[in-house]
């Protein structure tokens, strides 16, 4: 007979892997572990990171995953700040701490809300993450409004946006006149022709720095000579926007109004507010 031979060597015990990507290039990486690892990249020591999964299932419905840390390093200590912060990104996997080749990838997400200090625990911070699926989510329908629902540049709208309605600004000042939500930027070339610095260009256009971007509400002055503009925006932006050091981009925007559409971008083929006008007769009611 065969001698059976038992292994008896312990198991590895895998270990989480938590990579963030944010901003424009940023990436922080850390581990449910007891030190800092290196497996292929680098990792920091995060022991107090727990994940609360959810039953997953094969059908269309998002799976939210939930993950609590720690608040000392980013992103979540600006993220628990609470001001705006561009898309994070969250790529869970799990891997032997003695062998690189053993990563895999088993969750990947976007952070749609943040709880500071979960079950009144201080200096934690829980992230609810969402997958592609949250987009099957999205009641379709279109309203029958007397704006355009077009997005701005997109196909259907027909503007081409990166070759005509981008510009390179430096943030000079956040908050200007105490006024929280109120900008001041320098572009660094002059808007062609100067005419074009106006609400009908720039509302709901955006300012973009470092990966984040937030709306414009309208343009409150403008310097031609100078080429600077200062904006009203619909969030308050963040502390790293100060301090005339940010750098960034302008994008225009459009109010969505027909007389827009038709003066300002001479776009009124593609323009589509279906409530603009109503029929003067109702099909549904209509005798033959």
């Amino acid at each position: 007979m065969a001698e059976s031979v038992l292994e008896t060597a312990v198991a590895t015990q895998y270990i989480t892997l938590l990579t963030f990507n944010y901003g424009a290039s940023s990436v922080s990486r850390y581990c449910k572990y007891t030190k800092d690892i290196t497996l292929t990249d680098a990792f920091t020591s995060d022991p107090s990171i727990q994940l609360k999964w959810r039953k997953m299932h094969g059908g269309v419905k998002d799976t939210p995953l939930e993950i609590t840390l720690s608040t000392k390093n980013e992103p979540m200590l600006t993220l628990a700040t609470a001001v705006i912060h561009s898309p994070v990104v969250v790529t869970i996997e799990e891997a032997d701490p003695s062998d690189a080749a053993t990563r895999r990838v088993i969750y990947k997400g976007t952070v749609s809300e943040v709880k500071i200090n979960p079950n009144k625990k201080a200096a934690l911070i829980t992230l609810t993450l969402e997958t592609v699926k949250a987009r099957l989510e999205t009641k379709l329908g279109a309203l029958a409004l007397k704006e355009c629902d077009h997005i701005f540049g997109s196909p259907d709208c027909g503007i081409n946006i990166p070759n005509l309605h981008t510009h390179p600004c430096t943030i000079d000042d956040v908050g200007v006149g105490g006024n929280a939500s109120r900008l001041q930027l320098t572009l660094d070339t002059p808007i062609s022709p100067s005419g074009d610095l106006d609400n009908q260009h720039f509302r709901r256009g955006y300012v973009e720095v470092d990966g984040l971007r937030i709306l414009i509400r309208k343009l409150v002055s403008e310097d031609v000579a100078d080429n600077q503009a200062t904006f009203d925006m619909v969030r308050i932006p963040p502390p790293s926007w100060d301090g005339g050091a940010a750098t960034g981009t302008v994008i225009k925007g459009c109010d969505k109004r027909r007389t827009t559409c038709k003066n300002t971008y001479n776009n009124e083929r593609h323009f589509r507010g279906m409530g603009i006008r109503m029929p003067k007769k109702n099909p549904v009611f209509h005798e033959g």
